[in-house]
């Protein structure tokens, strides 16, 4: 399952969430790839955990900053969004 949500200064993060359940673990791209650099690893995790991946702001499926807001904060707030919009 694929969410999308939309940070505080309006940028949407594309999130890939593809077992719904279990003990959460969150993949963080580096800045050349996406969300998908991941998918082998997180199939690979036990049935027990609830692999995420998110594409970065600028990155893969998520949208662009019209502010160029790409300071290591910006993605530090970023990842609290995915955390608090997943729950």
């Amino acid at each position: 399952m694929d969410a999308r949500i939309t940070t505080a200064d309006g940028v949407t993060l594309a999130i890939g969430d593809p077992r719904g359940e279990g003990a959460p673990v969150v993949f963080v791209h580096g800045f050349s790839n996406d969300r998908f650099v991941w998918d082998d690893l997180a199939a690979a995790l036990p049935e027990r955990f609830r692999p995420l991946g998110y594409d970065l702001r600028g990155h893969g499926d998520s949208g662009w900053s019209l502010d160029c807001a790409y300071h290591l904060l910006d993605h530090a707030r970023d990842l609290r969004a995915v955390f608090d919009g997943l729950g």
